[in-house]
């Protein structure tokens, strides 16, 4: 599909369905995210709930 949207011109967006269940991890402790770091959480901690 993403092959025939790349012939066609078409840039998809492919997107997690629920997602506030996954758990997010770092690859490594020092590892730092601009716009996602609040994702993380604390190491060892879940920083999403269902809300």
């Amino acid at each position: 599909m993403f092959a025939l949207a790349h012939l066609l011109g078409f840039d998809l967006m492919p997107r997690i369905r629920n997602w506030k269940g996954l758990t997010f991890y770092r690859p490594s402790k020092q590892t730092e995210y601009v716009h996602i770091d609040a994702l993380f959480g604390e190491p060892g901690k879940t920083q999403l709930t269902g809300t």
